[in-house]
């Protein structure tokens, strides 16, 4: 490649060396000459010079009318071209404009010799980048053999069916959700509250609490698949680009097959991510709609069933004025029989002078959150001999500390019917509330 570039610029130094040797007149080249010369031409880069020399007869080529551009020249071809130019044409006759040409020539072939250097070398590094460039393409082929094997797409849809699994389930909860009723029905009034009303709503809302956070794991388990199958894809990706090493150039065409499928999956795992971060979304509004359901429920059960239970045993402290007596008081009761009225009996044990006695009454409640407030109308009737009948008007007030523990605070008034041998007494007391 490079030895023509040496035989061109061996000549034209030869020519421009001559002009000052001789004053010799030459002869012109034909037509026909020149276009041979030209046709093999080494490159366009000498396409002017040569048509300079040729047509000023410096060189007329082989008898065969070849002119061997490309072949090494001859010591013997060399003193041919010198004898001509020395003995036999007029070179002084040069013009400026021609030997500027010739002078370009020189100096372009000269750089261009400069630029090769060493040319064993740079072909051997060449050879070396060859080398390296054809173990790149081997192994991005075996990395496209690799990833056929690989189990990606395995993965992906599998991937694809448990997302359809968990989208089924949300489906079905969300189904189930709606069919739930929007506010709490009141309990009747005047009717006790049914505990087993709640039963199915209770257990419904249990189980969709424990799809919820069964979803939950599988959501998050999804997210842990999804994150290892980009990163393997990440992994597959780098390999293929790099090739298994640092590659010195790029290969002149490399097959894409390989980074084919891998693009494919990438846009699948892309699809499944999109349904991923989806379920996601809807999982979050199932969480909200559940928890608006577990608080209709709360709703429901303390309508039905309100923190106080309707039977109760009481014990309390009482002291009664104006005899400043001391009793210790049990009751019996049930405060929702009819409603909001209620019965209840009594038993006071004086532990001073004052007869025991034994007491019935009627009793009607109202609620305030967690407290309820009564009054009731009754008599009863002194164990002592002879018994005094009296009758009763209570009010008190029940705190209730829990479903089945309260505290109440109760006063009473007494007048008794036995011909004014009783005077009438009031009495306040305090005590626990045990509710069944």
């Amino acid at each position: 490649m490079h030895k023509p570039a040496i035989r061109v610029l061996l000549v034209l130094a030869l020519a421009l060396g001559a002009v000052a040797f001789a004053q010799i007149q030459t002869g012109q080249a034909s037509p026909d000459q020149v276009r041979r010369a030209l046709e093999e031409a080494p490159g366009p880069w000498a396409s002017e010079a040569i048509e300079l020399v040729v047509s000023q007869g410096l060189y007329i080529g082989y008898p065969d009318g070849s002119f061997g551009w490309r072949n090494e020249i001859t010591r013997a071809e060399f003193a041919v071209v010198l004898a001509r130019l020395i003995s036999v044409y007029g070179l002084d006759r040069f013009d400026a404009d021609e030997l500027d040409v010739l002078r370009n020539a020189v100096d372009e072939l000269r750089g261009e010799l400069g630029q090769l250097g060493d040319i064993p070398a740079t072909l051997e590094a060449h050879e070396q980048e060859l080398a390296e460039l054809r173990d790149a393409i081997a192994a991005l082929e075996s990395m496209g053999m690799a990833f056929e094997q690989a189990d990606v797409s395995a993965d992906a849809q599998q991937l694809s069916d448990r997302l359809t699994a968990v989208e089924a389930a949300l489906d079905e909860i969300r189904a189930s959700l709606s069919a739930q009723p929007v506010e709490p029905a009141p309990a009747p009034s005047g009717e006790p509250a049914d505990p087993t009303a709640l039963a199915g709503l209770e257990e419904r809302l249990a189980a969709l609490e424990s799809e919820r956070a069964g979803l939950g794991d599988e959501t998050a388990a999804l997210r842990a698949a999804q994150q290892s199958l980009e990163a393997r894809l990440a992994q597959l990706e780098e390999r293929a680009q790099n090739g298994g090493g640092e590659v010195v150039a790029p290969p002149p065409a490399v097959d894409t097959s390989a980074t084919a499928g891998l693009d494919e999956l990438r846009g699948r795992v892309e699809q499944l991510e999109s349904r991923l971060q989806s379920v996601e979304d809807e999982l979050t509004v199932v969480r909200g709609e559940i928890d608006r359901h577990a608080e209709r429920v709360r709703r429901i059960e303390q309508s039905l069933l309100p923190d106080r239970a309707a039977f109760y045993v009481n014990v309390a402290m009482f002291g009664t004025d104006p005899d400043f007596d001391l009793f210790a008081k049990a009751t019996l009761g049930h405060d929702s029989l009819i409603g909001a009225v209620g019965a209840r009996v009594s038993f006071e044990y004086s532990l001073g002078a004052a007869p025991h006695n034994v007491s019935a009454a009627l009793t009607y409640r109202t609620s305030f959150g967690s407290t309820d407030g009564y009054f009731g109308l009754g008599g009863g009737v002194t164990l002592d001999d002879p018994m005094a009948p009296f009758g009763e008007i209570l009010a008190g007030v029940n705190l209730r500390v829990a479903r089945n523990l309260g505290m109440y605070f109760e006063g009473r008034y007494r007048p008794f019917f036995d011909g004014g041998t009783t005077p009438a007494s009031s009495g306040f007391g305090a005590g626990l509330s045990l509710r069944f």
